[in-house]
């Protein structure tokens, strides 16, 4: 098929009589979606690359989907939120490759805190004096759930919210999952998804797991998705903030609690004979509440430039807290890492915080790599900032 042909097929499908009007009820013939789907097109014959605004109306959707599908041998799409790769992937690509009688194979893929963990929901089994009320019932659906579910999908459990917190305690995170170290790696439901991904013509993400496979490639690391010859990114106006969440470093009091969390669990399983590790654990996020706290006053903004913020008298001593507790229980954790696989993922994600704390705060004690191989002494390229929720 030359270029003019392909163009013109694209065209058609769009089309008063065209195969999408032949499958949408009441569907409108838009210059605008013709005008898209032929850059769209243009673009893919090119392997070049385009930069594209739609105005609401477009059907932008549409105007993506029936060039890729008809020029792509393989498509990777990537949303900006989960409730539209849900969409995309469910309602609108089934419509399309309908319209177009094309056999593709499609598959959905979420990041890995969208599946559900195994062996972190069998951990937490081990703390349940941790959980109020209400998240030891919520907990109790998920173990049931594990028990039938195919796809391992949070979003299948509809009567629990996805942004429930009790989820952190059944998914995983780069952080702390074991990859091939696991128990359940064989029958893992993100590795199975990954899996799928590899063999489908067409495969939706969204930003967030688009920069994490990036990440992975820069360092060195393989990759999460699989090469294409057509990447859609939709919204692309929210690519900044995802790429600076993923080419950036965080010392958050979410990842301080977890980790904190994670190590009872696993105390309290293999190594319940380490008292004062236990100890030095429940220390720290009262700790970090505390500064939080802090941060909370009237005078310091809800984000800005850390070093404006640094020597402010009302968190000085605080953040001092912290480091000092960040301190205490790595040194608590060095006998620790033998005792599990858990443990020692344990060890690495403190080693790491701690090293960023040092960074942030000029507290240099010792050079410590950052988790992507860069020295974090030798950051003076980074912009360095806070924010509160």
């Amino acid at each position: 098929m030359s270029a003019i042909n392909a163009i013109d097929e694209v065209k058609a499908q769009l089309s008063a009589g065209g195969g999408i009007a032949q499958t949408v009820e009441n569907f409108k013939v838009r210059d605008e979606q013709l005008a898209m789907a032929e850059a769209v097109a243009q673009t893919a014959l090119d392997l070049g690359t385009a930069v594209i605004e739609a105005g609401t109306g477009t059907g932008k959707t549409f105007a993506y989907l029936v060039p890729a599908l008809l020029l792509g041998e393989k498509v990777i799409i990537s949303t900006g939120t989960r409730n539209l790769q849900n969409q995309l992937f469910h309602k609108d690509l089934p419509i399309v490759r309908e319209s177009l009688q094309k056999p593709v194979v499609t598959a959905l893929l979420k990041g890995r805190s969208n599946y559900l963990c195994r062996y972190r929901l069998e951990q937490y089994r081990f703390v349940k004096h941790m959980f109020s009320r209400h998240q030891a019932r919520q907990l109790a659906k998920i173990e049931a759930w594990a028990q039938s579910t195919r796809e391992g999908d949070i979003s299948e459990l509809a009567d629990l919210p996805e942004s429930d917190s009790v989820w952190a305690f059944a998914t995983s995170s780069a952080d702390n999952c074991l990859g091939q170290d696991c128990p359940h790696f064989d029958d893992c439901h993100l590795n199975k998804a990954r899996k799928a991904a590899l063999d489908a013509d067409v495969v939706v993400i969204n930003h967030h797991l688009f920069f994490a496979d990036a990440l992975m490639r820069e360092e060195g690391f393989g990759e999460l998705l699989p090469e294409a010859d057509l990447i859609i990114l939709d919204e692309a106006h929210q690519l900044a903030d995802v790429a600076s969440h993923f080419f950036g470093m965080t010392l958050s009091s979410r990842k301080v609690k977890r980790l904190c969390s994670d190590i009872d669990a696993e105390v309290r399983e293999s190594a319940n004979d380490m008292g004062d590790l236990l100890s030095a654990a429940e220390a720290l996020p009262p700790i970090v509440d505390r500064l939080q706290h802090a941060l909370e006053s009237s005078e310091i903004p809800q984000k800005g430039a850390w070093l404006e913020i640094a020597d402010h008298a009302s968190i000085v001593g605080h953040v001092d807290d912290l480091g000092a507790g960040l301190k205490a229980l790595a040194v608590n954790m060095k006998e620790a890492g033998v005792r599990s696989r858990g443990l020692q993922s344990c060890e690495r994600r403190l080693n790491e915080l701690l090293a960023l704390y040092r960074v942030i705060t000029k507290d240099r004690a010792a050079p410590v790599a950052a988790s992507n191989g860069e020295a974090l002494n030798e950051m003076s390229n980074y912009v360095q900032w806070f924010e509160r929720y």
